[in-house]
């Protein structure tokens, strides 16, 4: 074993009590988080970039909430009694009317868009659900407005009262300020009532009767019927559906 010169011996010495007083290496080559950080250790000239700070959002989601959106029904099926029933054609509507007897029924025409149908709707769920014995049928104006216009119907909501063999007994606009007349209207018309004949079906559709997969004869014969009608009225009156020119 070689010993060392007493020069050597002094050297070693210096380096022992600069080491000592120095401060830990890792100090010595602190750096901000974001800055490269150099490693310590025999080779200074290696380098490394910092682990990545845990990313943030920038521009963090926002959720938009829309009232009658995702959140349930909208308005003209949100709380709908049992006895409240949708009429998406005229044949729905005859056969409702023949399987009602002689309940009172009442048929709203509406629009999804009609900002008074839409008011006056809760008020009327609530009152037809406390009159279960009533039937009450919705139909949409936009999907029959050439029914609509044939039943008469110029301003919405619209309501048509039927009830038995009497047919329509009533019909009026109403609105949540008009409620009034609705509620005399349930209460003149919702007494037991017994009639001795059937239901007359929608005087202004003649062709359509109840059920015709359960009367075919009758249908065929009430078809047949109505399309007379047709060819005398034209023939009483040939030039009604001519237009009117002007000038």
């Amino acid at each position: 074993m070689h010993s060392l010169k007493p020069s050597q011996k002094a050297n070693c010495t210096s380096l022992s009590r600069s080491a000592q007083r120095a401060p830990a290496c890792p100090r010595l080559f602190q750096a901000p988080l974001d800055a490269t950080r150099v490693i310590a250790g025999p080779s200074f000239d290696r380098a490394v970039r910092p682990a990545s700070r845990p990313q943030r959002w920038q521009n963090p989601p926002v959720v938009i909430c829309q009232a009658g959106r995702g959140s349930g029904d909208p308005w003209w099926l949100k709380d709908n009694p049992a006895n409240m029933k949708d009429i998406n054609s005229i044949q729905e509507l005859v056969d409702e009317l023949a399987d009602a007897g002689d309940r009172l029924v009442i048929v709203e025409f509406y629009a999804q868009w009609c900002n008074a149908c839409r008011a006056l709707f809760p008020k009327i769920c609530k009152m037809v659900g406390e009159n279960p014995d009533v039937l009450f049928l919705k139909v949409n104006f936009d999907d029959n407005r050439d029914a609509c216009r044939t039943l008469g119907v110029k301003v919405l909501p619209f309501f048509h009262l039927y009830r038995g063999a009497e047919g329509r007994v009533a019909s009026f606009s109403c609105t949540i300020s008009k409620l009034q007349v609705f509620k005399d209207a349930l209460e003149n018309f919702s007494s037991p009532f017994c009639s001795l004949e059937p239901t007359p079906g929608l005087r202004e559709f003649p062709a359509i009767i109840a059920h015709p997969e359960l009367h075919p004869e009758e249908a065929a014969a009430a078809a047949a019927a109505a399309l007379s009608s047709i060819e005398d009225e034209a023939e009483l009156h040939p030039l009604a559906n001519t237009p009117t020119v002007v000038g």
